[in-house]
């Protein structure tokens, strides 16, 4: 089974009190960007020591493991970190198949 990705976008997460400017959308892509390329390099480790768990990444920061994404979530809520500002991953073998490029140019915002 393939590692689940959850994906959201940037512009629907981020707090009511963080002004949605380009420059804090900017930053939220470049944390998640680099929470992502953390996870897809630690993978192989996490699925020898923690297989089945989930972790959690804030840039290329691990904030922790748990049994269960509920748990991780609230973790990061508690250490006052907002929705959109951390990433969360079930460690499970990824599909071969599964080729996932993050983007070289910044996703057009909705109209």
């Amino acid at each position: 089974m393939a590692a689940q990705t959850h994906i959201v976008d940037i512009e629907d997460t981020v707090p009511s009190c963080v002004t949605n400017t380009t420059d804090d959308t900017a930053r939220l892509d470049t944390v998640n960007a680099r929470a992502l390329r953390t996870f897809w390099r630690d993978l192989p480790k996490l699925l020898e020591t923690r297989s089945r768990q989930w972790v959690a990444y804030h840039g290329e920061q691990c904030l922790g493991f748990a049994n269960s994404r509920t748990e991780l979530w609230q973790e990061c809520l508690e250490r006052g970190l907002h929705p959109g500002e951390f990433l969360i991953q079930s460690i499970e073998p990824e599909d071969p198949d599964l080729v996932l490029e993050l983007p070289t140019e910044p996703i057009p915002k909705k109209s």
